[in-house]
């Protein structure tokens, strides 16, 4: 959602006017800033603020960091949200301190490999509907990737992966991922009568 958006459903729902928005030049006061309760930011922006992290002290008193469509990670148009993660770890690591990392994400086919990029050791333990993987990390206790599998939802899901060549890949996934309804509607018909 836009971040205006989000900033006003913050600010009704939870901590009215303790919600700063971060976007484009405009920038707040260092006084509201080290008021607030949550800041609500584009990557970019947070990017070209947090570069800087040792000049700003807010920035030092990040304690929570939500992403979301964290699964974006690792596409060409998203090393920012790659280099975010990596600077608020080396952050927190500097200054002896703890950042908690929530990436929300309604599909995400590689948990378990996002989950160790963020250095979460992982252990997987059992086979139940919602898996826990949990252990250490960078120096913090407590980590833990909370992974609903595709049976936890009131509608079962099922998976088909189609291949295509390596070929031109970014162009060809540039198309397929333009809204194409009767491409995708034919692609319903073929999975859902077999």
């Amino acid at each position: 959602e836009p971040v205006s958006s989000l900033t006003n459903i913050f600010s009704s729902t939870f901590l009215s006017d303790r919600v700063v928005e971060l976007i484009g030049d405009v920038t707040p006061d260092i006084g509201q800033l080290m008021r607030t309760d949550l800041i609500v930011t584009t990557l970019e922006k947070w990017d070209s603020i947090s570069r800087s992290w040792q000049q700003r002290v807010y920035v030092r008193h990040i304690g929570l960091i939500i992403i979301d469509e964290i699964h974006l990670m690792g596409e060409e148009s998203d090393l920012v949200l790659e280099v975010l993660v990596l600077r608020a770890n080396y952050i927190a690591s500097q200054l002896g301190q703890s950042v908690r990392i929530i990436g929300l994400s309604m599909a995400l086919s590689n948990a378990p490999d996002l989950a160790s990029w963020l250095r979460i050791p992982i252990t997987m333990t059992g086979m139940a509907d919602v898996a826990t993987v949990s252990g250490t990390g960078l120096g913090q206790t407590g980590r833990r990737l909370l992974y609903c599998r595709p049976s936890v939802r009131p509608v079962p899901l099922e998976t088909h992966i189609q291949g295509y060549p390596g070929r031109h890949y970014c162009p060809r996934m540039a198309t397929m991922n333009r809204p194409n309804y009767l491409g995708s509607f034919s692609v319903v018909v073929v999975f859902s009568l077999s």
